[in-house]
């Protein structure tokens, strides 16, 4: 983030990026993929610069993107079998039955 604000501070001109904050500003805007266009470079250099920024930004949220994807994936093939162990948990405990009688019960059947 810092880097890329840097760049844009010197490459692009103050009256278009007023100070550090206002690159941070953009840089965040544009690695979030938001893109309010409040902010967007005037200069070759700043084009150059934001267009590597994006790059970046794409392939370094690339990896963490679909190691949340494959997660929620998992977690989804299982969902069937996660909301019948929720839902027998339910009525055991409404029958009454601890996880001692569930013990006993499968020792007695072993």
């Amino acid at each position: 983030v810092f880097f890329f604000a840097g760049l844009i501070v010197l490459v692009e001109p103050r009256s278009n990026v007023h100070s550090l904050p206002h690159a941070i500003w953009l840089t965040i805007v544009t690695m979030t993929t938001v893109g309010y266009g409040d902010i967007t470079p005037t200069t070759k250099s700043g084009f150059f610069a934001v267009s590597a920024l994006v790059i970046v930004s794409v392939l370094f949220m690339a990896m963490p993107i679909g190691i949340i994807g494959h997660s929620f994936t998992i977690a989804w093939s299982d969902r069937k079998q996660i909301l019948l162990i929720e839902r027998t948990r339910e009525l055991l405990q409404q029958a009454g039955y601890t996880p001692e009688d569930m013990h006993v019960l499968f020792s007695s059947f072993d």
